[in-house]
């Protein structure tokens, strides 16, 4: 059968179509400036976002926790996040709750009280989702297809939307149970469904001193329009994406170091014997930052850890206070810092920045100063101490001093 020059140019243009499209998917592409041009999209990088350099960044800090949520560990929360801690726009400080339905693993098995979902929502708090049910085998997360991440994470949102009386669009975010990540059949999930963001993808070198050898800093939030290496998920490197999704914002878990200069991910994991050990290891992990990079600082907490070791609780509400007594310094959601990188900003112009103004709660100020009465070693044996001033203590001076200068104005 001949073939006709028409049919050859046929054939030539559907190759080099095709061509053009697997080089648009090419998933082994680096990413850089050819390919990911902010603000819409940003690469893995330990550099600031906008140009800016590290003394012009706000140093972010962010609570997370995974779980269910019941009146015993709301009581914790609501105990840590006092509406006395204020940033420096006098909001109040918040956090990002990742809920679950059931958690299988506790003995007893929990179920969560959305009642108490919805009161952490009033209060300003960010609620995003994880799995229906926090269940074994740990292997499964990274088995699972993407049907059964629809049914585990699209449906548990519906259910936080419905019985925490909740905007669904307010719920954008998702964290992997043992932050075991399931690959495409994940982030394909979360794509699809219109979530803002992952924070399941861990990295860091494992000890405090591979750390400083490597004079390593901690990555700011990237989005994946390009794939990441593998190093950048290092507990499942096979279940790294390995596709593009335009838009969709990972939160990296940078790896925090305890007393002990051992890697942990989640805070709790960490060796710590008393308040005082944990208020130094949490300040030490907020100065390694804030002295480098100013990459935001992710704590992710597990609330059990206030009920098996009582002691943690104060050593954590003395780091809030002592976050809280910058001026360059803030406490805020995955969401608000997500806002941060789409339009960075200065300290002093964070002020006024409208993503950071709590919309639940007055942005008033705060009844008292918010430097903690504490003292503070770090790893290098340095102590430090910070004054706790309160307003009346600061009327009572001025009135004693406009009293003692009348005595040199006033005739007799």
């Amino acid at each position: 059968m001949a073939v006709w020059n028409g049919d050859i140019f046929a054939i030539r243009l559907v190759f080099v179509l095709c061509c053009i499209c697997l080089l648009a998917r090419d998933v082994t592409a680096k990413c850089d400036l050819s390919n990911c041009i902010e603000p819409r999209c940003l690469c893995p990088s330990n550099v600031p976002p906008g140009q800016l350099q590290p003394p012009q960044v706000p140093q972010v800090v962010y609570f997370t926790f995974l779980g269910t949520m019941d009146e015993s560990k709301y009581k914790h929360i609501e105990d840590i996040f006092s509406e006395d801690l204020k940033n420096p726009n006098y909001c109040p400080v918040a956090a990002t709750f990742f809920i679950g339905d059931f958690d299988t693993v506790a003995s007893p098995v929990r179920k969560t009280n959305y009642t108490y979902v919805k009161k952490l929502y009033e209060m300003g708090h960010e609620v995003a989702t994880t799995g229906t049910n926090i269940q074994y085998p740990v292997t499964w997360w990274h088995r699972a297809a993407s049907a059964d991440y629809v049914n585990e994470v699209v449906f548990q949102k519906i259910r936080i939307a419905t019985d925490a009386e909740i905007n669904g669009d307010d719920i954008q975010g998702f964290r992997v149970p043992f932050l075991n990540n399931g690959g495409d059949a994940q982030f394909g999930m979360l794509h699809d469904y219109n979530f803002t963001y992952d924070s399941s993808l861990v990295n860091g070198p494992y000890t405090l001193r591979d750390y400083q050898a490597t004079s390593h800093s901690p990555l700011y939030p990237f989005t994946l329009d390009v794939p990441p290496d593998k190093k950048l998920c290092d507990i499942t490197p096979v279940n790294c994406p390995s596709q593009s999704y335009p838009g969709l914002w990972e939160i990296p878990l940078n790896r925090i170091y305890g007393n002990d200069g051992q890697a942990c991910v989640a805070a709790s994991d960490c060796n710590v014997r008393d308040t005082s050990d944990v208020f130094n290891f949490l300040v030490n992990n907020f100065n390694r930052n804030y002295r480098s990079n100013r990459a935001p600082l992710g704590i992710y907490l597990q609330i059990d850890w206030f009920k098996e070791k009582p002691f943690t609780l104060e050593g954590v509400k003395r780091f809030i206070r002592h976050v809280a007594s910058k001026r360059d310094a803030w406490v805020i959601t995955v969401s608000q810092l997500i806002d941060w990188m789409k339009s960075p900003m200065s300290p002093s112009r964070a002020i006024t920045f409208g993503a950071w103004r709590n919309s639940k709660l007055p942005c008033s100020r705060p009844q008292t100063y918010n430097s903690p009465n504490t003292n503070y070693v770090d790893h290098m044996g340095h102590r430090s101490s910070a004054i706790f001033i309160t307003k009346n203590s600061l009327l009572m001076a001025t009135s004693f001093f406009l009293a003692l200068g009348s005595q040199f104005f006033i005739a007799p």
